[in-house]
Formats: structure tokens, sequence, C-alpha cells
């Protein structure tokens, strides 16, 4: 920000997606209402995805956030707490015993970018993988930025005493054509957005996902509101080596598309 250069970038990313295991239910929060609005049947395309944080921390009954990285292997992260108590900041590899469940009570979660299919058009979302979910991202049975991708069907699993609901994604058809270009021109707008927030980084990490749910800052707010995070905190899905996949994808591959 300067004299002449004084345009501000907002997300253009309007819904945050979440997903039950319980329940096998994708869905959102709509802040007009305050209510959590179901997807019936997620259909979309890959534009882009990051890794960050997220969860709950029970000593401090506050939520967990971080920045959003796209090389876990050379970027780091910067995990706070809505809170004031927790500050971590470093590699994944180096923090990871420190923010996981083993510690402060965080989730590592990849941030899935999509173009998401509606009766109204095509609308810019961001999927919160995490738990049940990355299990199943990790495990898709289609090529990430060049299919159109649906979830229509779920796997029934079990972790100790819990049941849970794995989403199954799959391709229904090849992104190419009208299509492609659109989902281009929409990355354009989310790369400069990435490229402007990177551009305008402070001293505090700025948690969009808390923007898009509540209209008070993460100093006003402990929780983000519509989320039950106590829930999330004690579901007990396998996310060890679904993490080391990624690391591993990060290694071989260099930087994530960007």
């Amino acid at each position: 920000m300067s004299l002449s250069n004084n345009t501000h970038i907002e997300n253009p990313c309007k819904k945050w997606i979440e997903y039950s295991g319980k329940t096998g239910t994708f869905s959102y929060y709509d802040k007009e209402t305050k209510t959590k609005i179901p997807i019936e049947k997620l259909r979309f395309v890959v534009l882009d995805e990051l890794a960050t944080i997220t969860g709950f921390n029970e000593n401090l009954k506050s939520g967990i956030y971080s920045n959003e990285v796209h090389n876990l292997s050379k970027q780091e992260l910067n995990v706070k707490s809505f809170k004031p108590g927790i500050s971590i900041k470093g590699l994944y590899s180096e923090i990871k015993d420190h923010v996981t469940s083993k510690g402060i009570g965080g989730r590592f979660c990849k941030n899935v970018y999509v173009l998401l299919a509606e009766t109204s058009g095509m609308s810019l979302a961001c999927i919160k993988m995490e738990g049940a979910a990355l299990n199943g991202w990790i495990d898709k049975k289609c090529k990430t930025y060049e299919n159109i991708i649906v979830v229509d069907s779920f796997e029934d699993k079990k972790k100790g005493a819990n049941d849970y609901k794995m989403p199954v994604f799959t391709a229904v058809g090849k992104l190419e054509g009208v299509a492609l270009e659109n989902a281009k021109l929409q990355d354009v707008a989310l790369q400069e957005y990435f490229k402007y927030h990177e551009n305008m980084k402070s001293a505090e990490t700025k948690s969009d996902f808390l923007d898009a749910h509540s209209d008070e800052t993460p100093q006003e707010n402990n929780y983000t509101e519509g989320v039950d995070y106590e829930a999330i905190a004690k579901e007990e899905t396998s996310e060890d080596n679904s993490v080391d996949a990624i690391l591993t994808e990060d290694d071989g591959k260099g930087d994530l598309p960007f």
C-alpha cells in the first residue's frame, strides 16, 4: 500500500466448505442467515490447493489457525490461537509435534480452491480438507487439475469406537474447452489475491476463514461462529499417513501449481 498504489484486493473466494465425517455432509456457513447450508452434491474443478493448520485448544477454549502455504518443505507456517496464548512459527516438519493433536490440538488441513458448480452457475469456493475429507482427497480417483470432480458416494470407516464416512472423489469428465478457459481466468484473479496477500504480510496472520464466518475480528472472537471445534478436536480420524504423502509430493514436485 502506498499513495500511488492504494488498491485493496479482496479475496475472490466467498464460500468456505467444511465436511462432517459423522454425517457425511459438506456445508458452508451463511453469514446473513447465520446457518450452515448443506451441499446436496459436490461438483467442482480445482484451481489451486494450499496447506494450513486449524483446530481447537482445550486449555484456552480457543480455535487455532495459520497462514496458508503452497510448499510445506520450503514455506513456514505461522500458527496462532484466536485468544492470545499460542504463537508457533516454522516449517511443518519442525513444528508438527507442537501443533498437532499431540501438542496444542491443531490439525493439518488442505485448503482446496475450486470453481463450484451450482444451479446459479460456477462460484469460487474453498473446500477445507481435513480428517476424513483429507483422507478421501489423498485417495481420490481423479487428476487434480485435469478433471471435473464430483462426490456422489461415501465409504464407511471405523477408528477405535468411532464410525465415520469418508467422501469418494471421482472424475466425471475432462477439464477442457470453455470450462478450462473459464477456470484459468478465475485462477488469475485468485493468484493475484495470493500475491497481494503475500506482499501485505504483517506480524499478525490473517484468517480469511474467520472473516468468512464472522464480522468480528480474531481479537474480539474466541472461536469461528458455526464451527463445532470441540467435536472436530475429538473426532478420531487418521491424518498422519496423508500428511506424509503430501510432504513426499511436495519434495518430488517442488512448488504446487501457482
